[in-house]
């Protein structure tokens, strides 16, 4: 895939997570009911238990033959973040500041694609994601032809933000997770 290839990708993973949000922001999934209080809310502990697993299973296979990994923790992305604020200060383009303030509140994130392993490598890292995204919230499913999107997060119970946002396309072979949070408003204030 040529440089020019993977920037039109990557922009359009972008608009689609954009477009995908502002889409499903207002309809409150994957809410946690808090057994005490009865209130539906969003925890940490909640959150921290559906990014693990993936975690996991990225490291698991991220060490397999056509497997393109590429995960920042809280370090890297700190630092991605730091670039994209002090690009943001000294421009004068809004899109850059309207980034930063939709990233502000991711933590980590991973990429994987898996287009270039074998078929049984594959089909076990697909039959292991589904089964880990089974038990979550689905917030949107795009269906075109044979192309497939799935959409998994959780949003708080006003639907001001997404937490632990996942993108999974099977038919392409791609997961992007991105672990944090992710302000409703500051999406709506870059889609106008």
């Amino acid at each position: 895939m040529s440089e020019f290839e993977k920037n039109v990708f990557m922009k359009k993973i972008i608009i689609t997570i954009i477009a995908a949000l502002t889409l499903f922001a207002s309809q409150g999934c994957a809410r946690v009911r808090n057994d005490k209080t009865g209130k539906i809310e969003k925890t940490e502990a909640v959150a921290a238990a559906q990014t693990a697993p993936l975690v996991a299973l990225i490291n698991e296979y991220k060490s397999c033959d056509g497997f393109e990994v590429v995960q920042l923790g809280r370090f890297g992305t700190s630092v991605v973040k730091s670039l994209i604020k002090a690009a943001a200060k000294s421009e004068v383009d809004e899109d850059i500041r309207d980034t930063f303030r939709i990233i502000s509140g991711i933590k980590r994130f991973a990429v994987v694609e898996f287009d270039g392993c074998s078929s049984d490598v594959r089909n076990g890292f697909i039959s292991k994601v589904e089964n880990i995204l089974g038990s979550s919230e689905l917030l949107m499913e795009v269906k075109d032809d044979d192309d497939q999107l799935k959409m998994y997060g959780i949003t708080s119970s006003d639907g001001s933000t997404v937490s632990n946002f996942v993108l999974y396309n099977p038919s392409d072979n791609t997961l992007i997770c991105l672990f944090g949070t992710i302000s409703m408003d500051h999406i709506a204030r870059m889609m106008e």
